[in-house]
């Protein structure tokens, strides 16, 4: 029917154009990260405030503190709340939503603005997460999660598995066999974060069992002395969240809280192997990470570089690391030997070498 219109042409064109352009902006508002976070609490708690944190300072992680606070929004009718957006980390972090059921009146008496009567959840999530929070067993809030995120909810069973812990320890006879279970449940504590493959549970529950007034702390120190452990999640953190504040953190902490600069008291001249090897650990490891960003940006680079090389000088780069002779490389392509070593010179500036010796050293791997 189409064709018994004089302009069907434009009029098909028209439409293409703009079938196309639909469909381009679909994939690029596709490729922008949004989250959202949603919730359900107690029908009574309609119209009251709920609050979205983040939690940078792993230290920080145990109440509320109102500079964490990012966002805010309300309870809904139906009991449902929610937070959007786009402005979170595209990373993974952890975070925070919190709501206290106190009134206007007691909230003005309150130290540092921290409610006792708050409900709260951790959870780790990026700014592309959907993320739900149904009520639980019993109608309970805050207890539950449910993800587009296979992380999110491990802050959660943490919790749990630190529930068993206090439950398993109670039942302990005598202060021996506590300590005996402290250090099991230390090393059931760090299995589990390995597991979870997300270096911020593992943040989550260092600062547990590492906390002085913790009851594991003792177990921890003795840990410290002879676990590779701590050294490991560092690099894990370095390799993962390299620019992170939380990385830096933990850097800064794993120097100043280890034995070196533990022990101060120690009588000048007495050497301590154990002491040395920690310090020599330490400088391997700055080294290695210092590598590890160098080797990365220089494999940017020489990719960068490769990329600005035309199809055929590609093809010729792909001839030298074969080892192909110019008359070889000029037969294989119908092209003239001059031709081949014009290309050649055009490649040498561009990947910033000199000979094909160094072309086979810096693209051999």
């Amino acid at each position: 029917m189409l064709r018994q219109f004089p302009n069907f042409n434009i009029l098909r064109y028209v439409l293409m154009k703009y079938c196309w352009l639909t469909f381009f902006l679909f994939i690029w508002l596709d490729g922008f990260g949004q989250y959202k976070f949603t919730g359900e609490v107690d029908i009574q708690h309609v119209g009251k405030p709920v609050f979205l944190s983040l939690v940078e300072d792993y230290r920080k992680s145990k109440r509320v503190y109102m500079d964490q606070i990012i966002q805010q929004t309300e309870v809904d009718s139906n009991g449902v709340f929610y937070f959007e957006g786009s402005f979170l980390s595209e990373e993974n972090r952890i975070y925070r939503i919190h709501m206290d059921n106190c009134s206007s009146s007691e909230k003005k008496s309150h130290f540092l603005r921290a409610c006792e009567d708050t409900q709260s959840l951790l959870f780790i999530g990026n700014n592309r997460d959907t993320i739900a929070m149904p009520l639980g067993y019993q109608e309970q809030a805050f207890c539950q999660i449910i993800s587009t995120n296979t992380a999110s909810g491990k802050i959660l069973e943490a919790e749990l598995l630190k529930e068993s812990m206090i439950f398993d320890i109670e039942s302990s006879d005598g202060e021996t066999a506590r300590h005996l279970k402290y250090q099991k449940w230390l090393e059931k504590f760090q299995d589990f974060g390995i597991k979870s493959q997300e270096p911020l549970v593992e943040l989550y529950n260092f600062n547990f069992l590492s906390e002085r007034s913790s009851e594991t702390y003792a177990a921890f120190v003795k840990d410290r002395e002879s676990s590779g452990y701590y050294s490991e999640l560092l690099m894990r953190l370095v390799e993962t969240y390299p620019k992170a504040v939380f990385t830096k953190q933990y850097l800064d902490e794993e120097f100043l809280e280890s034995p070196l600069a533990e022990k101060p008291h120690k009588k000048a001249g007495k050497f301590s192997w154990r002491l040395a090897i920690r310090l020599i650990s330490l400088v391997v490891l700055i080294g290695m990470i210092v590598f590890f960003f160098k080797m990365r940006k220089k494999r940017i680079s020489f990719l960068d570089q490769f990329e600005n090389l035309s199809p055929r000088e590609k093809s010729i780069l792909n001839s030298i690391l074969n080892k192909k002779t110019n008359k070889e490389i000029a037969s294989e392509l119908f092209i003239s030997v001059s031709t081949v070593k014009t290309h050649i010179n055009n490649i040498y500036k561009k990947l910033g070498v000199r000979s094909r010796e160094e072309i086979q050293m810096r693209y051999k791997g």
